[in-house]
């Protein structure tokens, strides 16, 4: 009877030396994919909090989210076909175009108006500041947000 002859030592501690090295391997390919995947959430984290030029939101964004929730608190008493006045800090002057663009297309039953803080209101009947304060004789405040004011346009 013929019995299996025993593996060498040296051929035993090469196996183990084997086993170990891709222990090892594996080990640091799991820390490297683990500190990837944490970098990658800061990083989505830190996209989410900063802010972000009008003109590059998207539908759905936290940003058009919070914009759009304001709009809604600051005009759900105003009559449909409203003529809104709509000021917006200054700002580079594409930010106030698509910051009025998404405030129209917020609005589809108004009709927003850019307005700088100078412009006459009798063709107004209602203002809407963004992220400012108006302080004049024609306005009269109706509502106050942190974001922004509704004002009615006063009809002496």
């Amino acid at each position: 009877m013929k019995s299996n002859p025993s593996p060498s030592p040296g051929a035993a501690g090469r196996r183990r030396l084997v086993l170990v090295f891709f222990g090892l391997l594996w080990a640091w390919g799991a820390l490297g994919l683990a500190h990837a995947l944490i970098e990658q959430r800061s990083q989505i984290r830190l996209a989410e909090t900063q802010a972000v030029a009008p003109a590059r939101w998207q539908l759905g964004s936290g940003q058009e989210k919070r914009l759009e929730h304001f709009l809604r608190q600051m005009t759900r008493d105003l009559p449909e076909g409203s003529r809104i006045g709509w000021t917006v800090p200054p700002e580079p002057n594409s930010s106030v175009f698509f910051l009025t663009r998404w405030a129209t297309y917020h609005l589809p039953h108004s009709l927003i108006v850019p307005a700088g803080a100078r412009r006459p209101s009798d063709d107004l009947d209602f203002w809407i500041t963004y992220r400012r304060r108006l302080q004049r004789p024609d306005l009269e405040p109706v509502r106050e947000l942190p974001q922004g004011s509704l004002y009615r346009v006063r009809k002496d």
